[in-house]
Formats: C-alpha cells, sequence, structure tokens
C-alpha cells in the first residue's frame, strides 16, 4: 500500500494529512486506487458527489466488520460532512474517527492497523454478539456476561460493541442492586 509518494516528505503542518488518508483508504475498503483516485479528485475539486455516495454505500455494505470494530455510522456521516466543507483542509485538519470512541484517545485509528493484520473470523463475532444480545433482551444478564466474556476472550481485536453491552449490563445490575438494597431498608 503506497498512498503516499515516497519522495517528498509530508510539509510541516500536515502531519493529519496520513492520519486522514489512512481513514479514507479504510473506508473505501482498503482499496488503493479508488483511494488515490479519490485524492486526486478531492485535490481538483473537494468532495463530490460521486465519493460522497461510494462511502455511504460501502459503509453500508461493510456493517460486520464495521460493527465488530465499532465503526459508528454518524461517525462515517461525520467524515463525509467535514470532506464537503469548504473550511476543511483534508491536509492540515484532523477527520474525525470513524470508531467508536475511545476514551483515551477520541481520535484512535489503530483498529485499521489490527483489522489488516490478521484474519478476523467477523461471521462468528456477531452471531456470539447477538446470542449475548438475545440474553440481555431476556434478563438472563449472567448468560449474556458469560458469552461476552467467552468473546472478549476469544477476539483478536477489540470490540467496543461488546464493551458497551458489558457497560449496560452493569448499569442495569446496578440499578438493581441499589433497588434491592433501598427496599431492605424500607423493611428494617
Amino acid at each position: 500500500m503506497i498512498l503516499v509518494d515516497h519522495v517528498n516528505p509530508i510539509l510541516k503542518g500536515r502531519r493529519n494529512s496520513v492520519r486522514n488518508i489512512l481513514c479514507i483508504w479504510y473506508l473505501l475498503n482498503g482499496d488503493t486506487k479508488k483511494t488515490k483516485e479519490f485524492l486526486q479528485s478531492y485535490a481538483k475539486s473537494g468532495m463530490t458527489e460521486k465519493y460522497d455516495q461510494e462511502l455511504l454505500e460501502l459503509a453500508n455494505q461493510q456493517y460486520l466488520e464495521f460493527f465488530c470494530l465499532g465503526v459508528v455510522r454518524e461517525n462515517v456521516y461525520e467524515i463525509i460532512e467535514a470532506l464537503n466543507s469548504s473550511e476543511f483542509d483534508l491536509f492540515r485538519d484532523k477527520l474525525p474517527s470513524p470508531f467508536f470512541s475511545n476514551q483515551n484517545d477520541p481520535s484512535d485509528i489503530s483498529p485499521i492497523l489490527t483489522a489488516y493484520s490478521q484474519v478476523i473470523p467477523w461471521e462468528d463475532y456477531m452471531g456470539r454478539y447477538e446470542e449475548a444480545e438475545r440474553f440481555f433482551g431476556d434478563k438472563q444478564y449472567e448468560k449474556a456476561k458469560e458469552v461476552l466474556q467467552k468473546l472478549e476472550e476469544d477476539a483478536v481485536i477489540r470490540l467496543p460493541v461488546v464493551e458497551a453491552l458489558n457497560k449496560k449490563i452493569k448499569a442495569i445490575e446496578a440499578e438493581a442492586n441499589e433497588a434491592w438494597e433501598y427496599f431492605q431498608k424500607m423493611l428494617n
């Protein structure tokens, strides 16, 4: 993958360009040729309707990978909005991360590297997550936690959706414990 001409150094003040190009490359399904065409088109006339639609279509097609890695459709829309803005400079400004926010670094794009460094069983992850969601929906929180714990142990990548469902379960359990303690105080 060669996205930046290796002969020309990155100009001072434009260090976000490599990160932004990686985001676009990822959203264009890792297609280097499309990314190069996008960059050439963007340099000439900014964001075009063609690429606007293509980014939206690809975001819809890559739902398993995006779901497992925590790509948030709203973040993809924010990226498209930024690219459409006349005030945004692709080579100076930082695009939003397409991924569910990492608390320590909301602009984290490391899942891109993880996704392309190994074979990831997306369907298996999705199936197991859906099983945990069914248990959650049936209020079988212990079973849901067991499935999620096993999935986290087996996963070769960080799965933000699993973390989010675990947080929901913990919040419900904490609320139930508070209610139970309050009820016990009322009885005593």
